[in-house]
C-alpha cells in the first residue's frame, strides 16, 4: 500500500498562515464572514487553474507532458493550501488530532457507504460473500 504524504507539519502550517495574513494586510483573520468568503473564492480559483491545466492536457494543447503533471502538481498544492486555511478560517484545527483527521474519516466512510450501496466498491468481505452465495447457487442448481 503507497505511505500516506506528510507534508503538513507545524513549519509549513504557521508560514502558510503567515503569508496569508501578510498578503491580506492582517485584515482577513479568524472566523469571520470576510475571511472565510476570501479564502472559499481564492479555493474555487485556484481549483479552476487546476481544471484549465487538466483540460489543455486533455485537448491534446500541452506540448510537455512532464512540465504540464509539474504545473498540475502547483496547482493541486495551491488547492490544498487554501482548504486547509479555509478550514481554520471556520474554526477548525488541522493540527488537532481528532479535528482534521475526523473529519476526513467521516466524509472517507459516507463516501465509502454510498460506493458499497450503489455496487461500486466491494470490500474483501463483499467479495467472499458473494463468492460464497454464487457456491452455494451453482451447488443448488446442480441438485
Amino acid at each position: 500500500m503507497e505511505q500516506a504524504p506528510k507534508v503538513i507539519d507545524d513549519e509549513i502550517w504557521q508560514r502558510m498562515r503567515m503569508l496569508h495574513e501578510k498578503s491580506t494586510d492582517g485584515a482577513l483573520q479568524g472566523p469571520n464572514y470576510y475571511n472565510v468568503r476570501y479564502l472559499a473564492l481564492a479555493l474555487c480559483g485556484e481549483a479552476g487553474e487546476l481544471a484549465n491545466v487538466i483540460k489543455k492536457a486533455w485537448r491534446g494543447l500541452a506540448a510537455d507532458k512532464d512540465a504540464t503533471w509539474g504545473e498540475a502538481r502547483d496547482e493541486v498544492s495551491d488547492v490544498i493550501v487554501y482548504a486547509l486555511l479555509l478550514y481554520s478560517a471556520l474554526d477548525g484545527d488541522p493540527q488537532h488530532p481528532d479535528g482534521l483527521r475526523a473529519n476526513i474519516m467521516r466524509k472517507l466512510d459516507k463516501f465509502e457507504k454510498k460506493m458499497r450501496d450503489s455496487g461500486l466498491y466491494d470490500t474483501d468481505e463483499d467479495a467472499a460473500e458473494r463468492a460464497e452465495y454464487a457456491r452455494l447457487k451453482a451447488k443448488f442448481q446442480a441438485a
